[in-house]
């Protein structure tokens, strides 16, 4: 029998748990520890609200680098068109891998892995890259920009300095809190974040409508550019990675619930969590966008360093739409950071679980029985490694203006 690990986070029963990929057993596992059964939390709701909160960060807020690439905002409507179908397509995939991987079985180290085999190395490097490099750098990314934007409502600027830092780290260390000390306070938080997401761009989109019969000179011409092949492709790459996060649902398996009546609802949650996160992400991020031109226009000699959604805010509710936007800002990247920890956290645990960590020392934790140790000791990890890459980044920063 194949065995795949996973630590309970709720209870200390010791379950069996028969992984088959096709018509043999395959030993992914050859190390004689017990698999452990943990909780089941989400719904198709919960993945949405997962899904959407890492898709829609601070990047939605920053079309301005977009729009300058590209020279055209006709051009990154169709960008966001074009990336919106790569995603759902992407998507897709995943879902049927995810499928392959129940009821446990964590993102890309079980498909590579299961792909590779029996070199089971594969996998794990993969797991290094997303645990030291991925990872880190799109929350620390995250949750910097949110100490940004929160400050912005002060002081009126984005400057870079060591409060900025101070503000930054304090806010990974609140998520790392209310996640250490409650998997429902953290579902709670990370869903409600999400709800401000859609209602946030749901009202752009709103405005962008109403104001279109005012504001409709500000959609002539705005194809009206040279072809630039090269700028198109960077744009195209800059807009795939604003979508990033539609795969998060997968790292979250072995959180799916189960009904005893139907056998396949943690594949029916897969495939409409995916499918539903997307395609309202994609609605939001187009319809935003349109907004932003409606309102505020496009001018390709404009130098203005006020970023489009802070002018988007001025144009409705003068310096207090300025500080609302901010503010909304800071949650949309609060909340990405938020929903990234989480996903993390069990990437964390399941490398850990699977061989990652020397089995003598995840033996040992499990024979004294630690509860939640694992879970716990992933979050405080980043959480100290992500304060260091703050520092690092700014000091690097200053270093580089000093020499400049």
């Amino acid at each position: 029998m194949s065995d795949e690990i996973s630590i309970d986070r709720i209870t200390n029963e010791i379950d069996e748990i028969p992984i088959k990929s096709d018509n043999r057993t395959r030993p992914i596992d050859n190390y004689n520890v017990t698999i452990t059964n943990r909780k089941k939390a989400f719904g198709i709701l919960y993945g949405i609200g997962y899904n959407i909160n890492c898709i829609i960060g601070a990047d939605i807020f920053k079309p301005e680098n977009i729009w300058i690439l590209v020279q055209s905002p006709g051009v990154v409507l169709v960008l966001y068109a074009v990336c919106g179908i790569i995603s759902f397509l992407g998507s897709s995939v995943y879902i049927e891998l995810g499928i392959i991987s129940l009821p446990n079985g964590v993102g890309e180290q079980k498909y590579i892995t299961d792909a590779f085999y029996p070199k089971r190395n594969v996998g794990h490097v993969f797991s290094f890259v997303a645990v030291f490099v991925i990872f880190p750098g799109i929350i620390v990314t995250e949750s910097y920009t949110s100490a940004q934007h929160l400050l912005y409502c002060f002081r009126g600027n984005s400057s870079d300095d060591l409060i900025t830092v101070a503000v930054s780290i304090t806010l990974l260390f609140i998520i790392m809190l209310y996640q250490m000390i409650s998997n429902r306070v953290s579902n709670y938080i990370n869903h409600a974040l999400a709800l401000i997401k859609i209602i946030t761009l749901l009202f752009i989109s709103v405005v962008g409508l109403i104001k279109l019969g005012t504001n409709h000179n500000n959609w002539n011409n705005i194809f009206n550019t040279s072809f630039n092949f090269g700028a198109y492709g960077s744009g195209l790459m800059k807009v795939l990675f604003t979508y990033e996060g539609w795969n998060n649902i997968n790292y979250l398996i072995g959180e799916l619930a189960s009904r005893s009546d139907d056998l396949e609802y943690p594949s029916i949650i897969l495939k409409y969590s995916s499918f539903l996160s997307v395609s309202i992400s994609f609605l939001l991020y187009f319809l935003t966008n349109a907004a932003f031109i409606t309102v505020v226009g496009y001018n390709i000699n404009d130098n203005e360093s006020t970023p489009i959604p802070i002018r988007f805010g001025k144009e409705l509710f003068n310096e207090t739409g300025e500080k609302l936007m901010s503010i909304l800002i800071a949650i949309s990247a609060f909340g990405c950071a938020s929903a990234m920890m989480f996903t993390y956290s069990r990437i964390i645990n399941y490398a850990i679980a699977t061989g990652f960590m020397p089995i003598r020392i995840f033996s040992w934790l499990v024979s004294y029985s630690i509860k939640y140790l694992l879970y716990h000791i992933a979050i405080l990890w980043h959480d100290l490694s992500w304060h260091k890459r703050i520092m690092l980044i700014y000091f690097k920063k200053k270093i580089k203006e000093h020499g400049s």
